[in-house]
């Protein structure tokens, strides 16, 4: 390989690891975003804003039990606090429906 294959082949995983790092891994993680719909958004559809609820506080719970017995800690914090905005954003929409 030539030198400047080599240089354009290190600068290319260069750049491939500085898009991972950069990659939304709390609001809007790829793993979810298969498609033209993001998961969260088809499951809200799905079991409707009421039950939705309830899924948020599951995912809530599930990511402060978990956060210290992963990797990153941090990120399950802000990933219970977005479940926990979107929830917050729930009970607005229909309060004084069905509660």
């Amino acid at each position: 390989m030539s030198l400047y294959g080599e240089y354009l082949g290190n600068v290319r995983k260069q750049i491939e690891e500085e898009t991972k790092k950069n990659k939304d891994m709390v609001n809007h993680p790829e793993h979810y975003n298969k498609g033209s719909y993001e998961t969260y958004d088809v499951i809200v559809d799905t079991l409707g804003k009421h039950e939705a609820i309830s899924y948020c506080q599951g995912n809530i719970l599930k990511y402060i039990m978990r956060m210290w017995n992963k990797d990153k800690p941090l990120q399950d914090a802000e990933k219970a606090e977005w479940y926990l905005k979107a929830m917050i954003k729930l009970l607005k929409e229909t309060k004084g429906v069905n509660w």
